[in-house]
């Protein structure tokens, strides 16, 4: 889970067949990766000031994205991996929304 001003392929690492995961034999998602539905908003450096999710709002957006990527892999449960306000995200999901 990516964190403020920031989007999906700062995992870009992490994710496919090359992908530091894969050599682990794991599979990675990252949020709004496109492997399946579901987009955060936290802001872009192109425009700092412009107005974003809330964190309620984008944990919302995460808990779809977690039930996307389980009923594409027939997962009954993921872990998950979040850096800075991906972590308050992936909080108030685990919290309030879970």
């Amino acid at each position: 889970v990516h964190g403020f001003s920031a989007i999906w392929e700062v995992w870009s690492a992490y994710l496919g067949a090359d992908g530091y995961l894969a050599a682990s034999g794991l599979r990675g998602y990252a949020v709004g990766d496109g492997q399946v539905p579901g987009v955060m908003d936290t802001g872009t450096m192109a425009a700092p000031l412009a107005r974003t999710k809330t964190i309620a709002q984008n944990a919302a957006v995460l808990g779809e994205y977690i039930r996307n990527v389980q009923q594409a892999t027939g997962a009954e449960q993921v872990d998950v991996l979040a850096h800075s306000m991906g972590g308050m995200i992936t909080r108030y999901y685990l919290d309030r929304l879970m």
